[in-house]
């Protein structure tokens, strides 16, 4: 085999943009616009073909690290490479890497609060929940409830696979949607009143304040609540109904076929509203935080129902496009990314039906 002479940089894509062929190197965070000889020269270059040292758009390619003379320090990576990208695309943000002294990034920040007012307020002008005449005000959250104590509900947290279909009262199921979506705090502790502050402070952090998780919420069996699927208005604590098709035998489907959901009296999609987040932070890498974001209010929401006794079940595991038109929702601008339900039933990691085949296997 002939030894190579040219090395080609392991993280670059094309891709076409803007009446353009161009040339990523998400490694790097470059882009380039390449004309045709270009590409023909790259295709040679990874075919490892006789390159003429004297070709003119070579000593681009060297000299904006496309290409090398020697070989890519690259380790094996486990995924396809649509993850790798993730995984390199997000590190080593551009404007991240020039330190900044304390005055400097005060500066900084003040003025990129001052753009992602901005941003916000224009986004939230388009994006105003209409008062709908059926919406359903759920009941205030009784302070003192009786719940388990902190230790025991650690230790008492469990994902459940069979659940009974009993009904939940609507006080608990008002209690757990408060706790982890509803705006919990009347100010920021700590901060003066005179501090204008745009972000918004729950029970669980969030990147930069801004929370783009929206409740969507599947409700079963709770007491006094029509079965249905709502979305939850954070700042009034109630409901508003987008359709009554909610049955088990959909929700099944849409959730990959992960039959011991039945049973649940009431569950929670949690879908991150993009726009929100692009309103601030303009770079990839912030979509890393909309998993955290998710993951912090999901635990919230499995810890408050176990204080409450109830038995909760998550997954992530879920038809993306059939899902996302059962929301509703678009997918270029909403991701669904975390289902969390909760009810009665047996404390079991395994359902009956699961345990049988097992068995017999």
């Amino acid at each position: 085999m002939t030894e190579r002479s040219f090395y080609l940089n392991p993280n670059l894509f094309f891709l076409f943009e803007k009446d353009a062929f161009c040339l990523w190197n998400y490694g790097a965070h470059e882009q380039f616009e390449i004309e045709k000889d270009l590409i023909t020269l790259l295709m040679d270059i990874s075919q490892n073909k006789e390159i003429d040292s004297n070709n003119p758009h070579l000593a681009d390619l060297l000299e904006n690290d496309v290409v090398r003379t020697a070989p890519y320090d690259s380790k094996p990576w486990g995924w396809d490479q649509l993850s790798r990208i993730f995984h390199r695309g997000t590190q080593n943000v551009p404007e991240l890497q020039e330190k900044r002294s304390k005055q400097e990034m005060i500066h900084d920040f003040i003025g990129f609060s001052e753009g992602y007012s901005q941003r916000k307020e224009t986004h939230d002008n388009q994006d105003v929940l209409q008062k709908e005449s059926n919406s359903i005000q759920l009941s205030m959250v009784e302070p003192n409830i009786n719940t388990l104590g902190f230790v025991d509900t650690l230790k008492t947290r469990f994902t459940s696979r069979h659940f009974s279909g009993e009904v939940v009262s609507e006080r608990y199921f008002s209690t757990v949607l408060f706790y982890t979506f509803g705006e919990i705090h009347d100010k920021w502790e700590g901060i003066e009143d005179t501090v204008d502050l745009i972000g918004v402070r729950k029970s669980s952090p969030s990147a930069g304040g801004i929370h783009s998780i929206q409740a969507y919420v599947t409700v079963f069996n709770v007491e006094g609540i029509e079965s249905g699927l709502y979305l939850y208005d954070q700042k009034d604590h109630s409901l508003g109904l987008i359709h009554t098709k909610v049955d088990f035998e959909t929700l099944i489907t849409l959730m990959a076929d992960q039959f011991y959901m039945e049973g649940l009296a009431f569950g929670v999609f949690m879908v991150s509203d993009l726009e929100r987040v692009w309103a601030k932070y303009l770079h990839s890498r912030a979509y890393r935080e909309i998993f955290l974001d998710a993951g912090h209010l999901s635990q919230t929401f499995q810890l408050t129902a176990t204080a409450l006794s109830l038995n909760t079940w998550i997954s992530g595991y879920f038809r993306d496009d059939d899902l996302m038109s059962y929301l509703g929702i678009s997918g270029e601008n909403k991701a669904p990314l975390l289902f969390v339900g909760a009810g009665l039933g047996e404390r079991t990691p395994l359902h009956p039906d699961m345990l049988e085949g097992l068995k017999k296997s």
